[in-house]
């Protein structure tokens, strides 16, 4: 098991096996699609890895979704989806770059409305909880582009 270098969290490695089931890394027993979606909803990260060393986490994951959630995946707007199919590789960050403006824009207002200095509040702010999840979310966009 390896440390996501993003966040404290544990991620998972898990591979696929030439049996063609999903197998943790260095046990032997294989994991359905309802063990990870287990794994997921209660917080663990995970990594898939094909044969050929390839990242498949995100397919997987669409996969598990679409299999398990059915009414969660059919939030995704269609018009992503169409975008995705395109092969149009901007729409990811598109939809992040407008999140990431949008949670700024609510941070300003945030930090103007509710006074005091940022750094001198004891307490954790929210919004700084959901800025740094963007923060997050960039980096992974961006290490998935690269």
């Amino acid at each position: 098991m390896n440390m996501n270098r993003n966040e404290d969290v544990e991620v998972v490695e898990i591979r696929v096996g030439e049996d063609h089931r999903l197998h943790v890394t260095g046990k032997g027993h294989h994991l359905s699609h309802d063990e990870i979606y287990a794994m997921v909803s209660s917080g663990t990260r995970i990594r898939v890895l094909d044969q050929d060393e390839q990242d498949i986490t995100s397919s997987i994951l669409a996969r598990i979704l679409l299999e398990k959630d059915p009414l969660r995946f059919s939030r995704i707007p269609s018009w992503l989806l169409h975008d995705l199919i395109r092969g149009n590789e901007h729409v990811l960050q598109r939809v992040l770059d407008g999140v990431g403006l949008a949670v700024d824009s609510v941070l300003k207002k945030a930090e103007h409305g509710l006074g005091g200095d940022s750094e001198s509040d004891a307490a954790p702010r929210p919004l700084d909880a959901i800025a740094g999840a963007i923060g997050r979310l960039r980096s992974d966009a961006q290490e998935d582009r690269d």
